[in-house]
């Protein structure tokens, strides 16, 4: 019995698999950049998000060209340079592409950072060169922001391995999370 359950469900997934491989591209009037002239950029393993360094976010009132999505008070358009070095992680302003819906996001250059001790705050900041966008009180929860060009990856990285942290997220922009 439980063989028979077990080849169901094998043959339940290998369906699906199959119907998702024969399913088209992202919708019509989703920006799909692979389509264009640039070369394919290799995603991040396991990551949702595939970096877009011939694009750029600027705030949407001064954004020359052709704006290819609005995200709040900022558009994208395309760049005529990268922000970053090949191979270097995001960074502040950086668009990304959501491989699963097509969308398109940008890093705020933002760290939620939640400090095991609130008093380490002050030496986080000078360690990393980083300012306060937002403090939550004495319950260690704070916002810092990234200068302009910092690897947030790697700014993530080197604050986790000071151990004065329970955990850093990046500020990913997107549709979901636009802000006022």
């Amino acid at each position: 019995m439980k063989t028979n359950r077990m080849m169901g469900v094998v043959a339940l997934v290998a369906w699906a698999a199959a119907v998702q491989a024969a399913e088209p591209q992202p919708a019509v009037g989703k920006f799909n950049p692979s389509r264009g002239a640039t070369p394919a950029i290799a995603p991040v393993r396991g990551s949702v998000y595939e970096a877009q360094p011939q694009l750029k976010v600027v705030d949407a009132g001064s954004a020359a060209g052709p704006v290819l999505a609005h995200l709040g008070s900022k558009a994208v358009v395309k760049s005529t340079a990268p922000l970053a070095k090949p191979g270097a992680g995001p960074v502040p302003g950086a668009v990304v592409k959501n491989r699963l819906t097509g969308e398109l996001a940008y890093y705020s250059g933002h760290l939620v950072v939640l400090l095991k001790d609130p008093q380490r705050l002050q030496a986080l900041q000078q360690k990393f060169g980083l300012g306060v966008a937002q403090a939550g009180g004495d319950e260690g929860l704070v916002i810092l922001k990234a200068g302009p060009g910092a690897d947030l990856q790697a700014l993530k990285a080197g604050i986790v391995a000071t151990g004065w942290v329970r955990e850093v997220k990046l500020d990913l922009v997107d549709k979901r999370n636009v802000p006022n």
